[in-house]
């Protein structure tokens, strides 16, 4: 569902490039439920929408980078 709704996708999608039947989750992928590339010349698309770990990832980079640099200030949450 959140791949039929990526704004990258919708193009492809509205010209027939792309079939909503073959958008999967990658963790369907991984635990089995569907079948990732059938042959070297099948083609993935990864799109990260809505991947928290990737958005953790940077503030943790900014952080840190602030913290180096001594600048901001804490604030309990």
């Amino acid at each position: 569902e959140l791949g039929l709704e990526a704004g990258d996708l919708m193009s492809p999608l509205d010209t027939g490039m792309i079939l909503p039947e073959a958008i999967f989750e990658v963790g369907q992928v991984v635990v089995g439920q569907v079948e990732g590339r059938r042959s070297p010349e099948d083609v993935t698309l990864f799109a990260s929408q809505g991947l928290a770990l990737k958005d953790m990832a940077a503030a943790r980079l900014v952080y840190d980078r602030a913290l180096e640099r001594e600048l901001g200030r804490h604030i309990e949450l």
